[in-house]
């Protein structure tokens, strides 16, 4: 899994330090690049990329029963 922070530099640090013991890993997009790439203008903002490297689902904001959806299809590209 790979989180990408969009805010700044203070936030990303802190927010690594907490998630340092998940595996994880937490970038910095500074340049907003992958932000743009992949149309990121909210957050949360999951984009799941299959083992093909082709993107499986995405998902934009949070409710509840977007929860089961988001692992399912989780589930389903580490599965193929």
């Amino acid at each position: 899994m790979l989180a990408v922070n969009i805010e700044s530099r203070d936030i990303y640090r802190k927010l690594a330090r907490k998630m340092s013991e998940l595996e994880i890993l937490v970038a910095s997009d500074p340049d907003e690049s992958a932000q743009r790439a992949y149309g990121v203008n909210g957050i949360p903002h999951m984009v799941i990329v299959g083992r093909d490297g082709r993107i499986v689902r995405v998902h934009r904001g949070y409710t509840d029963a977007g929860v089961d959806a988001a692992i399912a299809d989780l589930n389903h590209a580490l599965a193929h």
